[in-house]
């Protein structure tokens, strides 16, 4: 998962990319795998795109790359990552412990795609009870339970944009089952409803622990990961880039002065 490969073709020229590598599954049996990329550089020259977007997203409120600022290398090449998927519809997973701004990453990855002028909408999953959860995600209409009225889900809001489900690991594992039909059939049912209704919605998630020890703990599906997670971002704590903390220092004091 989320490995750094540089390739060289027949002509010479290198490939610079993360990868990430799934198993193909029929009958409990693992029958091949896939191989998801995004390209960073071409014979070690980074590609950069910059996004006329961004001015206009950062004034609606939403984070873009040029707020995450750092001195770090691995930062450097993390934005970039950003960038690149960005360009494109895959799903993306980030994980990295609380603190360390994943919501920052959510929103660039908008920012910075094809959907900037559609919404944004984030949840985090552990702040509402997991009764209420499934009705906030899909909608209900009303009298389907008591107290219910008709309302649209976040599903249906994000309709052409994105949704950011944070805390994903918090949901309950019958819950993820339904979350994995809807993105695969990009369609859905609200509570006590028979219609169908059909979203265009790109997916971002995060968690605060590593999805394998999640799935060993039966607290995540496993299809459910490899649907999210065919771009992984994983973003390093603060004390593993200690050369930030000046950075952190001063963006503190600033909040604090305003």
């Amino acid at each position: 998962m989320d490995e750094r490969q540089t390739l060289t073709d027949l002509n010479g020229r290198s490939f610079t990319f993360f990868s990430s590598t799934y198993p193909i599954e029929y009958n409990n049996e693992i029958i091949g795998a896939i191989e998801g990329s995004v390209l960073l550089a071409i014979d070690g020259i980074p590609l950069k795109k910059e996004n006329p977007a961004q001015k206009m997203h950062s004034s609606k409120g939403l984070y873009c790359l040029d707020n995450i600022i750092t001195n770090n290398s691995r930062m450097e090449l993390l934005k970039e990552k950003v960038r690149k998927a960005a360009e494109n519809d895959s799903s993306v997973m980030i994980i990295g412990e609380t603190g360390t701004g994943k919501e920052l990453i959510a929103q660039s990855l908008h920012t910075h795609s094809k959907r900037n002028g559609k919404p944004f909408i984030s949840q985090n999953c552990s702040a509402i009870p997991m009764n209420l959860l499934e009705s906030l995600l899909f909608g209900a209409v009303k009298g389907s339970y008591t107290g219910a009225e008709d309302h649209k889900g976040l599903f249906e809001l994000a309709d052409h944009g994105t949704l950011f489900l944070d805390e994903l690991n918090s949901m309950d594992i019958s819950l993820q089952g339904k979350i994995l039909k809807a993105i695969e059939e990009k369609k859905f049912r609200r509570i006590g409803s028979n219609k169908e209704k059909t979203v265009d919605v790109r997916v971002i998630s995060a968690m605060n622990q590593e999805p394998i020890d999640l799935i060993q703990r039966n607290e995540l599906r496993s299809d459910l990961f490899y649907r999210l997670g065919v771009i992984q971002i994983h973003i390093p704590p603060l004390r593993d880039r200690r050369e930030d903390i000046p950075s952190w220092l001063n963006i503190l004091l600033i909040s604090l002065i305003r």
